[in-house]
C-alpha cells in the first residue's frame, strides 16, 4: 500500500501556515517588548528557516517536535547546508530560537519540559557548536569571509521579500532553504 501522498502535502501545508501564524505571534510579541525592527528581521529569519527550512521536512514537523531537534539541526543543517553559518551567526540563531520557543511557552503552543529541553541544549551545545563552525570556517575548502555570506543572504532575502510583493504570508515554506543554496552557489 502506497502512502497517501496528497494528504501528506495538505499536512505539510498546514503545518507550513501554522508556522506562519507563531511567526507572526512571536513577531508581535517582539514589537509589543520594544525590540528595534533591525534585530526583529534576524531572528524572524532564523526562526524561519528553523521551521520551514527543517522541521518542515522532519518526520514530525510541529513545532512541539522541533524543541527535541535542535541539535540535530545546528550540527546538520545548519553547519553543513548553510552559507551564513558563522560563531557569530551559531550564537544568534540558538538566541532566537529560545525566544521564539520561549514565547510558543508563555503562549502555551509547548510545554514547559520541551522548552526546557530546547534551552538546555542551546546552553550546553553553543560552544561545541560554534568550535565546530569554526574549525570548518578555518579549512581550506571554506569560503572565508562570514560577515559576507551573512551580507549577502540577508541582501537576498530582502530582495525576495520586496519581489514577491504583499507581506502576507512573509515566506514559503522554502525559501530560507533556497535562499541558503543560493547564496552558497554565489560564494564558491
Amino acid at each position: 500500500m502506497q502512502p497517501d501522498l496528497g494528504a501528506y502535502a495538505q499536512a505539510i501545508r498546514a503545518q507550513a501556515r501554522r508556522n506562519e501564524r507563531l511567526l507572526a505571534e512571536f513577531e508581535a510579541t517582539l514589537r509589543d517588548a520594544g525590540v528595534p525592527p533591525r534585530r526583529i528581521e534576524p531572528q524572524l529569519r532564523d526562526v524561519d528557516r528553523f521551521l520551514n527550512g527543517y522541521l518542515l521536512h522532519e518526520d514530525d514537523p510541529s513545532v512541539e517536535m522541533g524543541c527535541y531537534l535542535v541539535d540535530d539541526y545546528m550540527e546538520g543543517y545548519v553547519m553543513e547546508r548553510s552559507a551564513w553559518a558563522s560563531p557569530d551567526a551559531i550564537e544568534r540563531s540558538g538566541s532566537s530560537l529560545v525566544s521564539f520557543y520561549r514565547c510558543m511557552l508563555e503562549a502555551r503552543h509547548v510545554d514547559e519540559e520541551a522548552f526546557e529541553e530546547l534551552r538546555a541544549t542551546v546552553e550546553a551545545q553553543m560552544p561545541l557548536w560554534q568550535e565546530a563552525c569554526s574549525q570548518a570556517a578555518s579549512s581550506p575548502n571554506a569560503t572565508q569571509g562570514s560577515t559576507a555570506r551573512d551580507d549577502l543572504l540577508g541582501a537576498i532575502q530582502h530582495t525576495v521579500e520586496r519581489n514577491v510583493g504583499s507581506p502576507e504570508p512573509r515566506h514559503e515554506p522554502t525559501t530560507a532553504a533556497a535562499i541558503d543554496l543560493l547564496a552558497l552557489s554565489l560564494l564558491h
